[in-house]
């Protein structure tokens, strides 16, 4: 009955039953299966992963399992690899799928490495790779070097700027997100505190030509 109903063609089961008569270990776990399992310290070193899986370990038409998954014999693993990756479904779907399905001691590993080899996933793969982080000097003086963002919260908007030495922060309501509004409440913490060396900041409005003629002429 268990064969009958793998999803798996009758090719590839003889395919199986074939490398699985082949396969030393294997030939060995049958050993084991039908005449007892050995002491741990008698069994190979290559035949105790399943030493430790033998109560679900069994025998059936001429193929191993282990539960009701068919243990795959080492030489036809790559390409059993290859056919639950096929659908380039990824390297966390492909290795469920493998495990669902099929039983080596190294299995998981395998189907990670495969897919994380594969050309057309790596092509296709969302570009997740993070912008390398940019370091500055540490400050000796406060608000020498500081940074600006703008933040929204409670469908409005605020200007924050904080201070790399003391991390002292200073959050400004903007009545817009232009480069006037942003300069104007800029000038307002820089009265107050000095202006300073260094502004980090990107993206608009801060490298507007407005915001740009202004830190020239301060910063």
């Amino acid at each position: 009955m268990i064969t009958k109903t793998l999803p798996i063609s009758e090719a590839r089961l003889s395919e199986l039953r074939k490398e699985t008569a082949d396969d030393q270990v294997l030939r060995k776990v049958i050993e084991f299966v039908k005449q007892g399992w050995p002491v741990e310290s008698k069994v190979p070193s290559d035949v105790k992963p399943y030493f430790k899986l033998q109560s679900d370990v069994y025998v059936n038409d001429g193929l191993v399992f282990f539960e009701e998954k068919i243990v795959v014999p080492a030489k036809v693993r790559h390409a059993f690899v290859e056919l639950v990756h096929k659908g380039h479904s990824g390297m966390n779907k492909s290795a469920a799928l493998a495990r669902e399905l099929f039983y080596w001691p190294t299995l998981s590993k395998d189907v990670c490495d495969f897919v994380s080899k594969c050309a057309v996933c790596e092509k296709f793969a969302p570009a997740t790779r993070k912008e390398a982080l940019l370091p500055h000097s540490v400050p000796v003086l406060r608000f020498e070097n500081v940074g600006a963002d703008i933040a929204s919260w409670g469908g409005k908007d605020y200007l924050v700027v904080i201070d790399h030495l003391s991390q002292w922060i200073e959050i400004r309501p903007l009545a817009s997100k232009s480069s006037g509004a942003v300069i104007n409440e800029l000038q307002e913490v820089f009265t107050r505190y000095g202006y300073p060396k260094t502004l980090i900041a990107d993206n608009n409005p801060f490298i507007s030509y407005e915001c740009k003629s202004y830190y020239s002429k301060h910063i």
